[in-house]
């Protein structure tokens, strides 16, 4: 799955540059870009599923009883979408209004209320990033312990925090390196 991943990012990396430099979509090619490499990482990963030999049973093609619970997850499915969706708009009004109120008082002080603004954007899109993220490892340890395995339950917390401890010294890395950029 490594490969898979890594390859679908060298895709996007080749992607992103023909779509920006070498068309006429700009910036907006990067758009095409994500959307290209998605697909191909998934179209990857369903290869992969599909060969390998570990995941001979985890695929097991489609049944009658695999389309039994489908009201069920509709139930449980539509209110955790109106929440989410409630929450990206009552934070986007917030950053929204922000912006305004900014841009009344220090209009002439451009540069400051840009500065503002990208503080307020990335604190957004940080705060539902590492809401989401922690979400993850959560269901995963539910599961197992939910299983009866604590000791499967006790490794998916430490990978999980171990990929946590990566992420923030690559980001501290990044940040440190190009603070002069």
């Amino acid at each position: 799955m490594i490969v898979t991943t890594g390859s679908a990012i060298l895709v996007h990396l080749l992607l992103c540059w023909l779509h920006v430099y070498k068309t006429s979509l700009g910036y907006r090619g990067v758009v095409v870009a994500i959307s290209i490499s998605y697909w191909i990482n998934a179209l990857l990963l369903a290869i992969y599923i599909r060969v390998s030999p570990s995941c001979i049973h985890t695929w097991t093609r489609f049944s009658k009883e695999a389309f039994h619970r489908i009201p069920n997850f509709i139930r449980l499915s539509i209110p955790s979408a109106i929440m989410i969706r409630t929450l990206n708009r009552a934070c986007a009004y917030v950053v929204r209004k922000n912006r305004i109120s900014y841009a009344k008082v220090i209009s002439e002080k451009w540069k400051l209320l840009f500065m503002v603004d990208s503080i307020n954007l990335n604190f957004y899109s940080g705060r539902v990033t590492f809401s989401f993220s922690l979400s993850f490892p959560v269901t995963r340890v539910s599961n197992q312990l939910g299983a009866g395995q604590p000791r499967l339950a006790r490794l998916a917390v430490g990978v999980s925090l171990c990929i946590v401890v990566a992420e923030g010294v690559v980001v501290a890395a990044v940040l440190i390196l190009g603070r002069t950029v």
